[in-house]
């Protein structure tokens, strides 16, 4: 089959990687992901992170974002969650330089001579203009602590830095993640880096995803991580 995308994520690719079965079913089917509730606390998280930076009032803009009229016990129970996040958070917060937030992007690559390119996509959310120089803000929630191992590990982080790489000719580009622990409300921040090397492995990478699609090589992971959108997909659609 023709590769299907004219562009691609940090999210499309581990969808792939993760699952090539629940990419076939979002990306090639087309069936909607459904949207769980951890995904609804992290964004109200992220917008009352940002909110605060920008010294407006986050919990309103949240309300104001999020809730229904009138809002639903879901709602207000994430809320609750993400208030617990951003009031500990408070206590010490990050001190940031001149950050700008929600950068979204699309910058465009080819892996090999003769191929076509492609859109590579992204949305950032943050980037600190500091003396000495640019570096990338990510927000995360998880139940989970992080490690640095992990974040520089990270595919989105790697095409992250690639935005920088490219669009402010920084040689080595730093993203600052920044992750929230909903359970213990603990904050950990790690800085990673990326460089030539690490690009052209994200390139070979992507290349054998565009390679793999188009081969039709969609076989379920059988060791897909729980929140998969092929369990869920899967389930409604009775294919397991």
């Amino acid at each position: 089959m023709k590769f299907p995308l004219t562009k691609i994520s940090a999210s499309t690719l581990n969808c792939y990687l993760q699952c090539p079965f629940a990419f076939k079913l979002l990306y090639i089917d087309g069936y909607e992901a459904k949207v769980g509730k951890a995904l609804d606390i992290g964004s109200m998280f992220d917008l009352m992170f940002k909110s605060f930076h920008l010294r407006k009032d986050p919990y309103e803009t949240c309300k104001n974002k999020f809730f229904s009229n009138p809002p639903s016990q879901d709602e207000i129970d994430n809320f609750a969650v993400a208030k617990k996040l951003l009031e500990k958070y408070k206590l010490l917060p990050h001190l940031f330089v001149c950050p700008e937030f929600d950068i979204g992007f699309g910058i465009h690559c080819s892996f090999k001579e003769g191929k076509a390119k492609i859109k590579l996509t992204g949305y950032l959310d943050g980037i600190d203009s500091t003396p000495i120089g640019k570096i990338g803000i990510e927000v995360k929630t998880t139940t989970e602590n992080w490690t640095k191992e992990r974040v520089d590990k990270e595919l989105q982080a790697t095409i992250y830095a690639y935005y920088l790489y490219v669009t402010y000719n920084i040689e080595k580009p730093l993203i600052n993640y920044i992750v929230f622990n909903k359970k213990t409300l603990e904050k950990q921040e790690f800085l990673t880096t990326r460089n030539k090397t690490d690009f052209d492995n994200l390139f070979e990478i992507i290349d054998q995803f565009i390679k793999d699609v188009e081969d039709e090589n969609f076989d379920k992971n059988p060791n897909h991580p729980f929140y998969c959108q092929c369990r869920t997909l899967s389930r409604e659609l009775n294919l397991l």
